[in-house]
C-alpha cells in the first residue's frame, strides 16, 4: 500500500487489481476514488511506470493512467510529462 498526508492511498494487490482513494491524478483536479487492474511497465529507460487500467466509469476514462515509479518505496501521478507531479504516495508500513 502507497499514501501520502492529505489522505491519498493506492494499494496494488498481487492478483493484479488496485484500489485507490482520495487520489488526485491532474492538475487541478478534486481527489477521485477509483479501481480496476494494475500492470507494471519497464520500458528499458528510467521511466518504469504502472499502468492502471481504471474499471468502466471510474474517473470518466475509456483505458488507464500511468503511475510513475520513483523508486520502490514512491510512486506518483504526473498528467503532464513536462509539469509538476499531481501527487506523490509513499509505501506504508
Amino acid at each position: 500500500m502507497y499514501r501520502n498526508d492529505d489522505g491519498g492511498q493506492i494499494k496494488l494487490s498481487a492478483d493484479g487489481t488496485f484500489s485507490a482513494t482520495g487520489v488526485t491524478t491532474a492538475d487541478g483536479a478534486d481527489p477521485v476514488d477509483f479501481s480496476g487492474s494494475w500492470d507494471y511497465e519497464d520500458p528499458g529507460s528510467s521511466d518504469d511506470f504502472v499502468y492502471l487500467g481504471v474499471e468502466a466509469g471510474g474517473l470518466g476514462l475509456t483505458g488507464g493512467i500511468q503511475l510513475y515509479v520513483d523508486d520502490q518505496d514512491t510512486l506518483y501521478f504526473q498528467s503532464d510529462p513536462d509539469g509538476s507531479v499531481t501527487q506523490e504516495l509513499d509505501r506504508a508500513g
